[in-house]
């Protein structure tokens, strides 16, 4: 099956839609060493327009102030991680999780090494998610 058709069937199921992760400096140009979403950014910073963006990122990423999650783009390196840790803890059932697996559906293309795996795992998550209704 197709990563995209993959992931309609995971949205459909839903998958949380993440916010957008917000970039912020200090007054001196120096990052702010927060991940944050757009909503805490404005909180925090009254009266600034804020330019928000999909970070890149090896895992998931939260708001480090409400918790929701943050809009990553994945590298290569951080599906070869998810798929190890989906090896050892079958995907859960939740949106969060699900969301996790769009992302590395996303980041994937049918040359990279770890193709079939993260299709296989998905696919197998699907099985078993669609199959208990």
């Amino acid at each position: 099956m197709q990563p995209k058709d993959l992931i309609n069937r995971l949205e459909c199921l839903g998958a949380v839609e993440p916010k957008v992760f917000c970039y912020l400096e200090n007054e001196n140009g120096n990052d702010y060493e927060k991940d944050l979403c757009r909503d805490c950014a404005k909180k925090m910073m009254k009266d600034t327009d804020f330019l928000g963006y999909t970070l890149e990122s090896d895992s998931p990423k939260f708001c480090d102030e409400c918790g929701e999650l943050l809009a990553v783009e994945l590298t290569l390196s951080g599906v070869e991680d998810g798929l190890e840790h989906y090896e050892r803890n079958f995907p859960q059932n939740n949106d969060i999780e699900r969301r996790h697996l769009v992302n590395m559906l996303e980041a994937i293309t049918p040359e990279d090494d770890c193709y079939d795996q993260v299709v296989d795992i998905v696919e197998k998550y699907l099985l078993k998610i669609e199959g208990a209704d």
